[in-house]
């Protein structure tokens, strides 16, 4: 992909509407019956997040991804979404992990790094 598609692909997320979305007490009740274990791949992510992370680690970006985040920040708290850059790069770490889990050698993070490897 160019970074005129990645920049295309960018700002169209963030001038996109985010849906509302209502939960009925129906849905609410059959969501509370539901196993302890969560099963799909965006409950264990957010689980995942809501659990406040104590470890610490450096890492570094670039100015265009840390502009990038600083603006994803801004078009979601436009929207009346709390977030921060903490919590979508630790939402965007356990996605990958979580890929990688589910889909291996066939991954986003094994083909991008076999990628950089070339």
């Amino acid at each position: 992909m160019s970074d005129v598609e990645d920049d295309s692909t960018f700002a169209s997320l963030m001038n996109a509407e985010r849906p509302k979305v209502q939960a009925s007490s129906k849905a609410s009740s059959q969501a509370s019956k539901l196993a302890v274990e969560p099963t799909d791949s965006f409950e264990r992510i957010r689980r995942a997040v809501k659990e406040i992370g104590k470890e610490s680690g450096g890492y570094r970006f670039s100015a265009v991804e840390k502009e990038q985040l600083a603006d994803t920040v801004y078009a979601f708290r436009k929207q009346g979404v709390t977030t921060d850059q903490n919590q979508i790069v630790r939402i965007a770490v356990n996605y990958l992990l979580e890929d990688l889990k589910e889909n291996g050698d066939t991954s986003i993070l094994a083909e991008t790094l076999e990628r950089l490897n070339a």
